[in-house]
């Protein structure tokens, strides 16, 4: 299977083929993140007499058809080319690393879940399974997950459903809009496809995939540890370590289940470059989204201190004014002083210059 970095034009898309860039994912990693920005990276290109324009769009492409009949593709996991910013998501160290320190994160967790939960087709499986089951299966079943947490977007459109069901005289046109746009917002919502994924293995027959064997246990172990008042035990810790590293083995190296071992290029364990790009570009979306969040909260903090910081300029001398128009002879009395020792006009409701 060939890689390329490529531009489209012309409704498709055109393999960039040169050495130094290569025709695997590594090495396309390797080259793209050598720059500091797109542009940058464009005008390299162009500059070589690579791509026609530094205007193009650029994508990494999958080499597609028979020998006479080839064609190309952009990988499905990602719109985005990576510069030297992100260069550290596609190291296999900080990937390891990455996964253990986000071990007891359950929306890291929850994340991939759902990222898998999407690669691998399940979601498309849980879409036609609402889609294609006769009426009295389908209330049936949407009444049952309401022991399911979902996020408020999501029970409210499975109601709908609901309701519908009891005004009778059902029109499939109209029950398939509803359907449509509880699978919308389901797609949208990772806690909730992870939940309902785990829901709905008792209704269709998913196909076992290690990886999400993995990510389950892993998602389990993180909600039984987080029930717990005391700090994660040793034992714990370790069976959720040899879980993440399971699953990053999975992910990474290629495993030859026949004979029950790991491929050998090169005297070391054979890297599976396709899966491993995919982990990368999953744990860089992750990090780049918590940064954008941060961003906004930070704009969103500033905006509302100098909502603050002009209300309390403008309201400084009525709030002063609003407090001595109520002061009377008793209130100074009772401080143990009078209106005149303390400069204050009772009559006109004014401290004396």
């Amino acid at each position: 299977m060939k890689y390329y970095l490529g531009y489209y034009s012309k409704q498709n898309y055109v393999p960039i083929k040169d050495n130094e860039i290569g025709d695997n994912l590594s090495t396309i990693i390797e080259f793209t993140t050598k720059f500091p920005s797109i542009k940058k990276l464009k005008e390299y290109l162009y500059e070589k007499g690579l791509v026609p324009s530094i205007k193009v769009r650029l994508d990494y492409i999958i080499e597609k058809g028979k020998k006479d009949e080839r064609y190309y593709k952009a990988l499905n996991s990602t719109s985005k080319i990576y510069t030297n910013e992100s260069k550290r998501f596609f190291n296999l160290q900080t990937i390891k690393e990455t996964l253990l320190d986000e071990s007891d994160n359950q929306e890291f967790i929850v994340y991939l879940n759902a990222k898998y939960i999407k690669k691998y087709g399940y979601l498309k499986r849980m879409c036609n399974f609402f889609y294609y089951l006769d009426n009295d299966k389908l209330l049936s079943v949407l009444k049952e997950m309401r022991i399911v947490t979902l996020s408020v977007a999501t029970e409210e459109a499975a109601e709908k459903i609901i309701s519908y069901f009891k005004k009778g005289n059902v029109n499939q046109e109209f029950l398939e809009e509803y359907i449509e746009s509880f699978v919308k917002i389901l797609c949208n919502e990772d806690a909730d496809l992870t939940n309902l994924f785990t829901f709905l293995k008792k209704h269709i027959r998913f196909r076992n995939i290690p990886v999400m064997t993995y990510l389950s246990e892993w998602l389990k172990v993180s909600i039984l540890s987080g029930q717990e008042i005391d700090i994660d035990s040793p034992t714990d810790v370790a069976d959720r370590n040899n879980i993440i590293n399971n699953f990053y083995n999975e992910i990474v190296y290629y495993f030859d289940y026949v004979k029950k071992e790991y491929k050998q290029e090169n005297g070391k364990r054979k890297v599976n470059t396709r899966e491993t790009f995919d982990l990368s570009v999953y744990l860089e979306e992750y990090y780049q989204n918590l940064y954008e969040d941060y961003i906004e909260e930070m704009k969103a903090s500033q905006d509302y201190q100098k909502a603050m910081n002009q209300c309390n300029q403008s309201t400084e001398y009525y709030g002063d004014d609003n407090t001595e128009e109520f002061l009377e002879e008793e209130d100074f009395l009772r401080a143990g002083t009078t209106s005149d020792m303390a400069g204050f006009d009772c009559e006109k409701k004014r401290w004396r210059k």
